[in-house]
């Protein structure tokens, strides 16, 4: 899996089970440490990837949700 969010003046990248951070500077951080400081649990981090950690999960979150279209078996008309 690939993921790519871009910021004004930041790039993150998520490649397999590695989260990089592009920002004058690399940063690197495994998938699981992001996502458990996302979910609340202590975590060693640098700020910048803290700070884009929630973004992570919910774009994470967004991609692996399984779409549910409910089928329509009468419709009545348009109100």
């Amino acid at each position: 899996m690939r993921l790519r969010l871009a910021y004004p003046d930041a790039l993150v990248e998520v490649v397999r089970d590695e989260v990089l951070f592009f920002r004058r500077k690399l940063l690197r951080a495994s998938l699981s440490e992001v996502l458990n400081y996302a979910a609340g649990k202590d975590a060693v981090l640098p700020r910048e990837l803290k700070e884009v950690s929630f973004d992570i999960a919910l774009a994470l979150n967004l991609l692996n949700a399984k779409k549910h279209y409910k089928r329509l078996t009468s419709f009545s008309g348009v109100a």
